[in-house]
C-alpha cells in the first residue's frame, strides 16, 4: 500500500531531520493495520494513517508539526472559519517505527481536495450529476430482488469514488465493486490501482 498522500506531503519537509520518539497519544478507537479511508454516515471521511518510516532521518514531532501546518494553510483557505480538516491523532512509536494518526475532513471534496486526486460519497444519482459514470461491476455478496429494489431505488444507493489505491471502510453492506477492489470478512474493501477511478456501491 502507497503511502499516504498527506503523509507523504509532511514527509518531503522532514527528509533531512533526524530521528526522535513520541509525540502524543492516538485516542482513535479503530485499530486498522494499514491506511484506510473510513466513511461516515454523514457523508464525512476520516483518515486512518498507518505507515512504517524505516528511515533514520524521520523526526516524529517534525512531521507532526508539518501535518499541523499543512492542514491549517488548507483551513486558512476555505470560505469560512470552520475546521474542514482536523489533526486529531498523532502517534509514533519508536520501537516499531510505526507511525499511526487519524485526519478528519467534514466533506469528500476535502479529502479530495488535500490528496488531489477524484474522491467522491454520495448517491449514483449524485454521482452521475457530477459526471461519473461507469460500465458493468461485480456483484459481492448476495442480495435479494426486493433487497437490490428497482431502477430508480438503485439510483439512490450510496457510491465512493477514488482514484487512488487505499483501504475503504463504508458504513453498510457493499454491494458492488470495480474489477480491481476487494471486500474481506470485515467490511473493508481495498483498492488496488487504476487508469481511472475506482467504485464501490453500498447500502
Amino acid at each position: 500500500m502507497k503511502k499516504s498522500k498527506m503523509l507523504m506531503i509532511a514527509c518531503a519537509f522532514i527528509l533531512m531531520m533526524t530521528a526522535c520518539g513520541n509525540s502524543g497519544a492516538l485516542s482513535s478507537k479503530k485499530d486498522f493495520t494499514q491506511t484506510t479511508v473510513s466513511i461516515g454516515k454523514k457523508q464525512d471521511v476520516t483518515e486512518y494513517i498507518v505507515e512504517k518510516l524505516d528511515k533514520d532521518y524521520y523526526d516524529a514531532d517534525e512531521l507532526k508539526q508539518e501535518m499541523e501546518e499543512t492542514v491549517a494553510d488548507y483551513n486558512a483557505k476555505q470560505d469560512s472559519d470552520s475546521k474542514a480538516v482536523s489533526l486529531k491523532d498523532f502517534d509514533y512509536d519508536a520501537e516499531t517505527q510505526v507511525l499511526k494518526a487519524r485526519m478528519v475532513y467534514q466533506t469528500y471534496r476535502d479529502y479530495a481536495s488535500i490528496h488531489n486526486c477524484d474522491f467522491f460519497v454520495g448517491t449514483i444519482s449524485e454521482a452521475g450529476q457530477n459526471g461519473y459514470e461507469w460500465g458493468d461491476l461485480k456483484e459481492v455478496g448476495t442480495q435479494s430482488a426486493d433487497e437490490k429494489g428497482s431502477d430508480e431505488d438503485k439510483s439512490e444507493q450510496m457510491v465512493v469514488i477514488c482514484s487512488e489505491a487505499v483501504d475503504v471502510e463504508v458504513p453498510g453492506s457493499v454491494w458492488y465493486l470495480s474489477d480491481n477492489a476487494s471486500v474481506d470478512a470485515s467490511g473493508i474493501v481495498t483498492v488496488g490501482q487504476s487508469d481511472g477511478y475506482s467504485v464501490i456501491i453500498y447500502k
